[in-house]
This record gives C-alpha cells, sequence and structure tokens, in this order.
C-alpha cells in the first residue's frame, strides 16, 4: 500500500460480493470509487490538494 498526505493506492483482493476505495478528506469531501466485483485490483483515492484524513475500502455482499 502507498499512502501519501492527499492519497492513497494499493491492490485489493476481492474473493466475493463487491468493494470500493474511499477515502475522507480535510475539506469535508468523501470520494467513493466504483464498485468492482470478484479480482485483483489496484484501489485508490486522492483528496486532490487536500489533506487526507482516512482511508477505506467498503465492501457488499451481493
Amino acid at each position: 500500500m502507498k499512502y501519501t498526505h492527499t492519497s492513497w493506492s494499493g491492490i485489493c483482493n476481492v474473493p466475493f460480493g463487491h468493494a470500493r476505495a474511499v477515502a475522507e478528506c480535510a475539506n469535508g469531501k468523501i470520494p467513493k470509487g466504483a464498485w468492482t466485483g470478484r479480482g485483483s485490483w489496484k484501489f485508490g483515492m486522492s483528496c486532490g490538494k487536500s489533506r487526507m484524513g482516512g482511508m477505506n475500502v467498503e465492501t457488499k455482499n451481493n
């Protein structure tokens, strides 16, 4: 996984269901990536010029 002050990226294995990348930005925005299905994916999100406060991968089972 790679992390900077404004972005993150990493490889995520989705064995079932769906997953997407999420970031929490200091400016209050919460950008979310597109849902992906099973497989190995490069995930990541950027807050642009705003500092990133948190990162996550959301999942759902359908």
